[in-house]
């Protein structure tokens, strides 16, 4: 097995629980995120919900961090080949772990260690609610870990790094009035996220309220989570593979509380000299990429800014660690994301006239945190002046999910999906959709992500978007894509297998080839090299107008031998048509960029 990355942990974010397998529900009601997932009907009884997750990877450690609004005690529960593993029950002031040890693993207080690799658990949630109130489970993050595949260091950085700084105010845990002072790193931090989001909570308040009445700590990582949840906030337990997914967490404004283990002279700058586990707060990165941090050993408060060098850091958090931490957010809507299998992009709140598709991995970014959600599509750009713009617009529907870092698209029209046994699971994703490649489980195959979803795709159904193709290559990937759609209906607005107009065929067709052009017909010409009808090659853009550069309204993509291939309203249907049919013109061949067949001037115009 060859992996691309570090890629030892994945995140199971759960947004809404209807998609689970073998869903039982009892006296609960689905709800989606970010309203809630489940919350209770009667609040007088007891509620339980039963699931199986099967993960895309073997697995040997497992953290299940499950978090309501603070109206209910909760306790999650896994089976593993009929033997229960608890991960204790969170009630503030009243918490408890339930470690274990049998043949088939070790319950050590928030962490699940096993003794064989599986795939798949069996889940139960029981949610006990506080003086018959109406509760509601908010977040759930299953983490799998396989603690046996090596540490893969970063690639060197290229520098000037892009720097991000989060105003976050450090408080020192060795200054608080405390007996315990030295033990409460993690309510510390806790209590520092929880004031930067307006919320004012002393680290000794949230220690009682965290504190494990099992093993008589404070940094159990299920229950500070917890304890932020019911505070109004959105919070669970991670494991990250890489200092830039916190870094994408900070950009949304969400600072990431790491937990570390660190031996004499390995973290330097560090107030302790070592560790077995120690949690700070990553608030910023500077420019050559170095982790600034507010770390609740300094001695006093004005001291908790401490800055890590990143290779030290990199070292104590992600091999040692693994990259557990804490995600505490306010505004879940920062973890939005194109809906699968795509979001419709309408250009009004009626929702009634689609501009374009949005396809699973697009970046967007929303402008109003109401339905129907405006967007930005940025990776769709128009033309506007003399500048390329994001795509606005609104959707009805979102997907949530952690940061994701797309790195390949989707070149089979409608891909297979796979199943763990590498058989087809009888799903499709869209060909033009990103997705991030994470590592090759199996020769020829490949796990990769995209809006939340964990896929295993065919290594031939994708192409890396970083690795330039060769002309020639690109070509003739332009048109296969090209001619994959003939025969299929035009569809305003489409940009996805499940129907294209005509600049949507072209920006289809040469993402598939590495190359990403804009959106609409006008903007792709403004962008491309101009030519004429002479110098024109397969795969090149033809584009025609009533009047002028300026009010060009199609694109046709240049098939060989004196033909276009077209997505247009003239048929209804995507067809490959010779020019002079289309245009009922008979072209010289010193036909110049701009000049006129017959009503309609054409343009010539390529990215290769």
């Amino acid at each position: 097995m060859r992996r691309e990355k570090n890629f030892r942990s994945l995140n199971f974010f759960i947004t809404d629980f209807s998609n689970l397998e073998s869903l039982r529900l009892e006296n609960l009601n689905l709800l989606s995120f970010p309203e809630g997932l489940l919350e209770i009907k009667d609040p007088s009884r007891n509620s339980y919900v039963f699931f199986n997750i099967k993960t895309p990877i073997p697995f040997n450690e497992v953290i299940c961090s499950v978090n309501s609004d603070g109206n209910a005690e909760t306790e999650t529960f896994v089976n593993i080949r009929g033997e229960e593993f608890s991960f204790g029950s969170f009630l503030e002031g009243n918490s408890e772990s339930k470690s274990k040890i049998s043949k088939i693993g070790i319950m050590d207080s928030d962490i699940l260690r096993l003794s064989e690799k599986i795939s798949e658990i069996s889940v139960k949630i029981e949610i006990r609610p506080l003086k018959d109130k109406k509760a509601k489970i908010k977040t759930a993050n299953f983490v799998f870990s396989d603690s046996s595949l090596p540490f893969i260091k970063e690639k060197k950085l290229l520098y000037p790094q892009e720097k991000v700084f989060l105003k976050l105010k450090g408080i020192s845990q060795m200054a608080r009035d405390f007996d315990k002072a030295k033990d409460i790193c993690s309510p510390t931090c806790v209590s520092c996220v929880l004031n930067y989001y307006g919320i004012r909570k002393k680290p000794e308040e949230i220690a009682k309220s965290v504190s494990d009445q099992a093993d008589g700590i404070f940094g159990n990582w299920l229950f500070n989570t917890a304890y932020a949840s019911a505070q109004g906030l959105y919070a669970f337990v991670a494991r990250l593979n890489s200092l830039e997914e916190s870094k994408s967490f900070l950009q949304k404004g969400i600072p990431v509380i790491a937990s570390l283990t660190f031996f004499e002279g390995e973290l330097r700058n560090s107030p302790l000299k070592k560790t077995k586990g120690h949690l700070l707060t990553i608030k910023g990165f500077d420019e050559k990429g170095n982790v600034i941090t507010a770390d609740p050993a300094a001695i006093k408060d004005k001291y908790t800014e401490i800055i890590y060098f990143r290779k030290d850091f990199e070292n104590a958090w992600l091999k040692n660690k693994f990259g557990t931490c804490y995600i505490i957010a306010k505004d879940p809507l920062s973890l939005a994301a194109p809906h699968y299998p795509f979001s419709s992009l309408y250009s009004d709140i009626s929702l009634k006239k689609i501009e374009t598709q949005i396809l699973p991995g697009e970046k967007i970014y929303l402008t109003n945190k109401k339905k129907p959600f405006k967007i930005k599509a940025e990776n769709q750009k128009t033309l506007k002046g003399k500048k390329l713009f994001s795509y606005e617009g609104y959707v009805d529907k979102l997907d949530f999910c952690l940061p994701e870092f797309p790195n390949a698209a989707v070149t089979e029209k409608k891909a297979d999906i796979y199943e763990s046994n590498f058989k087809k699971s009888g799903e499709k994703i869209s060909l033009g959709s990103r997705v991030e490649v994470l590592h090759e489980p199996k020769l020829g195959f490949a796990i990769a992500r995209t809006s939340g979803k964990f896929l295993i795709l065919k290594k031939k159904d994708l192409i890396l978007l970083s690795k330039p193709t060769k002309q020639a290559a690109a070509r003739k990937a332009i048109l296969k894509t090209a001619k994959s759609f003939l025969g299929d209906k035009y569809v305003w607005g489409g940009k996805s297998a499940y129907g294209a107009d005509c600049s949507g065929l072209s920006y289809l067709s040469y993402i598939c080839a590495g190359i990403e052009i804009p959106r609409n017909a006008r903007d792709q010409y403004f962008a491309c090299r101009k030519k004429n009808l002479k110098d024109i090659k397969e795969g090149d853009l033809i584009f025609s107008s009533l009047k002028n550069e300026n009010e060009i309204d199609h694109v046709m993509i240049y098939s060989g031998k004196g033909n276009i291939i077209e997505a247009t309203m003239d048929c209804g249907y995507v067809r490959e048509i010779s020019l002079i049919k289309k245009f009922f013109y008979v072209f010289e061949k010193n036909f110049k960029n701009g000049e006129k067949a017959g009503k309609k001037r054409i343009f010539f115009g390529s990215f290769l």
